[in-house]
């Protein structure tokens, strides 16, 4: 009977240590598998000692419907500009623009950046804009050991009845200096 009950004990003792084992491991690839769709959308340039850009999310694949105004409620790219030096830093963020139709190359293709900070805005739009260059759309200083924080929003002004959605593909990118 003794023997019966130590069998009893290793069965139990191993089949806990297997679910224990099942359960970290799952939860690990869980972390993991949410870590990597998170980190996928940023893009971070520059020195973390010098002047650091973070483009949340950077990549854009949009279907835009035209709007008498701009919702600023709608999705937006947040882009964070650290300077860790002793002196300002200069940077422009840029589009590079791999797909934009015919009907977006207009002056009613808009982008609006506004600084957090001090709700500072940029604003302009795509008329000049293709697939071949990089569509810069703000140059701006971060004075030392500053942080400032941009959102930028893209819309199409217009009358949504009359036009369909129109597509652009682009990535935000940042340069320094």
């Amino acid at each position: 009977m003794g023997k019966e009950i130590n069998k009893l004990n290793i069965k139990s003792l191993v089949i806990t240590i297997l679910l224990i084992v099942l359960v970290v491991f799952v939860g690990t690839f869980a972390w993991l598998t949410y870590r990597s769709k998170d980190t996928a959308m940023v893009l971070t340039i520059g020195d973390i000692d010098n002047i650091q850009i973070t483009l949340k999310p950077y990549q854009l694949d949009l279907s835009l419907t035209p709007e008498l105004q701009l919702d600023t409620s709608k999705d937006h790219v947040t882009v964070t500009a650290i300077n860790g030096s002793d002196s300002s830093k200069s940077f422009s963020l840029y589009y590079d623009i791999q797909e934009i139709a015919s009907g977006l190359q207009s002056s009613n293709f808009q982008y609006k950046i506004i600084r957090t900070n001090d709700n500072n805005t940029t604003e302009g739009n795509f008329a000049s804009a293709n697939t071949i260059s990089n569509f810069t759309i703000l140059n701006d200083t971060v004075p030392a050991g500053e942080t400032y924080t941009y959102n930028v929003y893209l819309w199409l002004y217009g009358n949504s009845s009359n036009d369909p959605g129109l597509a652009f593909k682009g990535e935000l990118r940042a340069s320094i200096g």
